[in-house]
């Protein structure tokens, strides 16, 4: 998995005015990793994101896609966050476990939309 989510940051340009990378990591409990206001995207690093996506857990539990997008919403998707208004919100979301993560991912879709992305 993450040599898959480095090569999707490999295909980005990271910084100020170009795409900026956040990561929330999911089971039980999700923890936002980096959120877009960190200096990996101010500094145009992609090796200081491609660092976090080393760094990532490896996770034991259940995949409550759900709260990991609800989670995303008040903490990366928002001022706070670093969210830029002039520029698309895209979320990307991998999973392992494909029917359960649809589930919890249209719920959490649902829940970003009517309140946090337009």
């Amino acid at each position: 998995m993450k040599v898959f989510l480095k090569a999707i940051v490999d295909k980005f340009e990271i910084g100020p005015d170009a795409a900026y990378v956040a990561i929330t990591a999911y089971s039980t409990s999700p923890q936002v990793m980096l959120k877009f206001n960190d200096p990996a995207n101010k500094n145009s690093d992609k090796a200081a994101v491609n660092r976090e996506i080393a760094r990532l857990p490896h996770q034991r539990g259940f995949t409550f896609i759900d709260k990991a997008l609800k989670q995303a919403a008040s903490e990366v998707f928002s001022r706070k966050g670093g969210v830029r208004g002039n520029v698309p919100q895209v979320i990307f979301v991998p999973s392992m476990s494909c029917f359960e993560s649809l589930i919890f991912f249209i719920s959490g879709c649902k829940f970003l939309s009517t309140k946090y992305i337009k």
